[in-house]
């Protein structure tokens, strides 16, 4: 159910939406974001993979950074 108003029949449940809708409550930035996406589920899911090709980018560049001190020390 959801909604303003659910009718319940024989038939089924049906759940309707009765005027205006209006949220309360504050969400932070990246929520906001989120919500505003979850009704373009296409473009969740593109900005998700980049996000996801970023995140990797960033660990393969640490590790990589790291083992080079590790294998300089190594040489001295």
């Amino acid at each position: 159910m959801f909604g303003s108003v659910a009718v319940i029949r024989e038939s089924g449940v049906n759940s309707l939406r009765v005027g205006d809708i209006y949220y309360v409550g504050h969400l932070p930035w990246f929520e906001r974001i989120w919500f505003a996406l979850s009704n373009h589920p296409i473009l969740l899911a593109i900005f998700a993979a980049i996000r996801i090709v970023l995140l990797a980018w960033v660990l393969w560049r640490m590790l990589r950074i790291i083992s080079r001190r590790r294998l300089s020390l190594d040489d001295e």
